[in-house]
């Protein structure tokens, strides 16, 4: 099985976002650059990507990781992407979904809850580097370099971390997976360009008709980028 991605996007002119809150989200990760992080939050993200690698290496030979890595292994992409702790590559969707899987396998990977000043107040803890697997694909895929993909982390992290902090999630009936499914997409724009802001608008749009709680739109204010990152490292 080959699978070679479509890399076409439309112009920022051709593509309307409705939604203010998708937009906002939208807006901050294609106008964040390596000019805007702080020093500390550079530090954070690498510090948070070593770890996350430790975590998937520490996976491997688990009988999950063992069956998935050989399923991933039957598929080829001319744009690929390799799984870590091997030399298979494979599609980079399916390298997002094994090093990912690898990085959460044994709990070890990071947490956030947020803090007590924070308008959620610890309603809901994701893990920020489960992002980290669809980084790397797509790092890969389009042949970025390592500050690239330490871009995509920084907005990865940024997005869910001010979602924790602004969003009452679990009491609501819902689970932290979805602010990863926003935020994996943000991350996109880091290495596959607008084509980050249509992934977004989907998900948002499919969550809405679920009730998802209302996100302020001011959460994403770019007087704060890396805010996130640099709070959740000091606290860990």
């Amino acid at each position: 099985m080959s699978i070679t991605p479509d890399l076409r996007h439309k112009t920022d002119e051709s593509v309307h976002i409705a939604d203010s809150v998708v937009r906002g989200f939208a807006e901050f990760a294609t106008t964040l650059d390596h000019e805007d992080l702080t020093e500390a939050a550079l530090r954070a993200a690498k510090r948070c990507l070593i770890d996350a690698l430790g975590c998937a290496l520490g996976a491997q030979g688990m009988d999950a990781i063992v069956a998935i890595q050989s399923v991933a292994a039957t598929a080829t992409s001319t744009r690929p992407a390799r799984l870590i702790g091997t030399t298979t590559a494979t599609t980079p969707d399916l390298a997002a979904f094994v090093n990912g899987t690898a990085i959460r396998s044994l709990d070890f990977n990071d947490d956030y809850f947020g803090t007590d000043e924070s308008n959620a107040r610890g309603d809901n803890g994701p893990h920020p580097s489960d992002n980290i697997g669809a980084v790397l694909a797509a790092a890969q895929m389009v042949g970025a370099d390592g500050g690239i993909a330490l871009l995509g982390t920084v907005l990865a992290y940024e997005v869910s971390g001010q979602l924790v902090d602004e969003v009452v999630l679990r009491s609501n009936g819902w689970d932290y997976t979805i602010f990863h499914a926003i935020a994996t997409c943000r991350q996109r724009r880091a290495t596959v360009d607008r084509k980050s802001s249509r992934c977004v608008s989907r998900s948002a749009s499919s969550s809405s008709s679920n009730s998802l709680p209302d996100v302020n739109s001011s959460i994403m204010s770019a007087s704060k980028p890396s805010s996130v990152l640099s709070r959740y490292t000091m606290s860990s």
